[in-house]
């Protein structure tokens, strides 16, 4: 039997609340070993919902194959949801990742919170992806392979049968008389896990007859190292934060051993959203930003991630647009947003009271254009005039950000410097009507 249980219950008390079980049944083997033991055991079980199968339409046998798992899900008395998607390969994208992307957007769709989606990987399909992860270089976080138990947005996807080999399982359908479909696809060579499965696989097991437990076990050791990693990373990334939001302290950084420092760049990377760097990205941050003396080399880009920095700060972003060459002017009628697509951003205007910029200045609009150098401007309440320059250096605005302010006149006089200063003479008095600034770019913001 493939799994007993007192096993999928002990992986079910792993959840937090759980509300209803599904099974996700693409009428293969493993998937119809593991509905038919959902059945068998339903009584010891939450709700069982149903299944979920998900119609991708890129073979030509899609419609038998929902027609079988209904048949089947018919004669368990399990409900079925067949749900269509367009798993279409984008550029860049091969056909398994678009048709396993459309599979779990599929799940997203269909789960609740608390939700339970049962998945049936088993130990040989845990040895081919860790393979897969050592052949790309992963780290320990690859390496972990699939979790057993993992959260899924509001809901829990649980593989009860990664320990159980391919063997075990096709035993189970023989003997319990068992019909499932072929997916031509999957003896398609050319495809990286399969060249494992059909090629690889079976040699290694021929001299090590226990190498997919092995690898397997190898994957639940990475996982335990990776957990440890992540604990680590939870005390000392927050640590790190540098003199703004969202950026890192080089000097603290500096302090650390090298793997130290690049394991928490990654986690630093990876929670910000970003796509993952390669090894050399890593490096070149480390040799060029952190290490380095040289701060003119501050910058690192890989496809869409710029790594800059500034004094003692670390900015991550999307790569920043090419700035025109030549000047350009823009006339702003408060209170409508202003459009400068030449900085790629926004001017907002909101009304207020005593705040920004007076209101009597804007009753004919604005002129907006760049920086040209040797601009000066008196912010609101100081005593002096200041450069730009001067103050962008005193405020700690980078060097890249100061080129993406426009400047705000009044005729022929500077009033505002996108939403950091609001000139003396324009600035609105206590009770004046008045409007704040907001300068919106993507890029950074």
């Amino acid at each position: 039997m493939p799994f007993q249980r007192n096993h999928l219950t002990t992986l079910l008390d792993r959840c937090e609340s759980v509300n209803r079980l599904w099974v996700a049944y693409s009428g293969g083997v493993d998937s119809h070993v593991l509905l038919h033991q959902v059945h068998a055991i339903r009584e010891a079980l939450p709700e069982v919902a149903g299944a979920i199968h998900v119609h991708h339409g890129l073979q030509t046998d899609a419609d038998d194959w929902a027609q079988h798992c209904t048949e089947i899900c018919q004669s368990l008395d399990i409900p079925i949801n067949i749900i269509h998607m367009d798993a279409s390969p984008i550029q860049g994208k091969s056909p398994e990742q678009a048709a396993r992307d459309a599979r779990y957007k599929a799940f997203k769709q269909l789960l609740n919170v608390g939700d339970v989606l049962l998945l049936a990987q088993h130990q040989d399909d845990q040895a081919e992806t860790f393979l897969l992860q050592a052949l790309r270089g992963a780290g320990p976080k690859g390496l972990s392979a699939m979790p057993t138990v993992k959260r899924f947005e509001s809901a829990w996807l649980v593989r009860p049968m990664l320990e159980n080999s391919r063997t075990q399982i096709l035993e189970y359908a023989r003997q319990h008389d068992l019909s499932w479909v072929e997916d031509k696809s999957n003896k398609d060579t050319a495809i990286d896990r399969n060249y494992l499965r059909h090629e690889i696989l079976p040699r290694l097991k021929q001299r090590w007859p226990a190498a997919a437990s092995t690898l397997a076990r190898s994957a639940r050791h990475s996982a335990s190292l990776s957990r440890l990693t992540e604990n680590l990373i939870d005390t000392e990334l927050p640590l790190l934060v540098g003199s703004q939001g969202n950026t890192l302290s080089i000097s603290r950084l500096k302090n650390l051993r090298h793997d130290l420092a690049a394991t928490m760049l990654r986690a630093w990377i990876e929670k910000s959203g970003f796509p993952n760097p390669a090894a050399r990205h890593i490096d070149q941050i480390l040799r060029k930003q952190i290490t380095s003396d040289d701060h003119t080399a501050s910058l690192v880009n890989w496809p869409g991630v710029e790594i800059r920095r500034y004094r003692d700060d670390l900015h991550i972003m999307h790569p920043l647009q090419q700035l025109p060459e030549q000047s350009w002017i823009h006339h702003w009628q408060l209170p409508e947003p202003c459009t400068i697509p030449e900085l790629h951003g926004t001017l907002i205007a909101e009304k207020a009271t005593g705040e920004g910029i007076a209101e009597k200045f804007c009753l004919h609009g604005l002129r907006v254009q760049p920086r040209s150098g040797g601009e000066k401007c008196r912010p609101a309440g100081r005593a002096h005039h200041q450069t730009l320059k001067k103050l962008f250096q005193d405020k700690g605005i980078p060097n890249w950000i100061r080129d993406r302010l426009p400047l705000i006149y009044y005729q022929d006089k500077l009033a505002a410097v996108g939403d950091c200063w609001i000139c003396d003479e324009f600035a609105a008095k206590d009770t004046e009507p008045s409007y704040q600034i907001r300068w919106l770019i993507e890029s950074y913001r």
